[in-house]
């Protein structure tokens, strides 16, 4: 439950079209998702957390909430939320199914309205043929859809395309560190990012596929 003496609470549609203002506490809807905002209780501070919740019943008319995701670490392709957790499962599948060591991994979602699918690109420790990278890439759709029903329900509806796989060589992600860090960022500071948002960091990858 909130503690709605202690602050101000507004909420963004995290399941509905962009574009939709804040709502209040009293506009929430059960079983829908929204990303918290919160102001301080004296108003000087407002922060968009990033904590994204479901609304799972009401005691009285106060809303019951339960964490679903943080909005940083998901995607949002053809109206399906995919995790960060999800897609960790994904990859210790891939890594426990062909006896691999997974080194790590970044998703871009492709929107393109004539082929919207979710590329993974994954780097392994591991030297991989081209029979076992080829069963790979098969079997990823399916790792996915396993943990992620509203993907399944895309995929069987054929509103989303397979995801696909693309290997990248090795240190791929050590060297663009490195390049972050020469550029002047603090390697303190440099968090991965799971998710692909701009353009020259997709060509990066891209330039870095086997």
């Amino acid at each position: 439950r909130l503690l709605v003496d202690q602050a101000f609470y507004e909420f963004i549609p995290a399941d509905e079209m962009e574009g939709n203002g804040p709502l209040l506490l009293h506009e929430l809807k059960e079983d829908h998702l929204y990303e918290i905002v919160l102001t301080t209780k004296g108003g000087l501070y407002r922060y968009q957390l990033k904590d994204v919740i479901r609304v799972v019943g009401l005691e009285g008319e106060t809303p019951l909430i339960k964490f679903a995701y943080r909005a940083n670490l998901i995607t949002n392709i053809c109206g399906t939320h995919i995790t960060n957790e999800e897609i960790i499962s994904a990859a210790k599948n891939m890594e426990k199914d062909f006896g691999l060591e997974l080194v790590d991994y970044t998703l871009y979602p492709d929107t393109n309205p004539e082929d919207q699918h979710v590329v993974m690109f994954m780097e392994f420790a591991d030297e991989i043929d081209d029979d076992t990278a080829a069963k790979m890439k098969d079997s990823l759709n399916d790792y996915i859809r396993k943990y992620n029903s509203t993907y399944n329900r895309t995929q069987a509806n054929k509103e989303m395309n397979k995801a696909e796989l693309l290997l990248l060589k090795k240190n791929t992600f050590y060297d663009l560190r490195q390049e972050k860090i020469a550029a002047g960022a603090s390697s303190n500071q440099l968090k991965d990012k799971r998710v692909i948002e701009d353009e020259k960091t997709l060509a990066y990858f891209n330039s870095h596929v086997l």
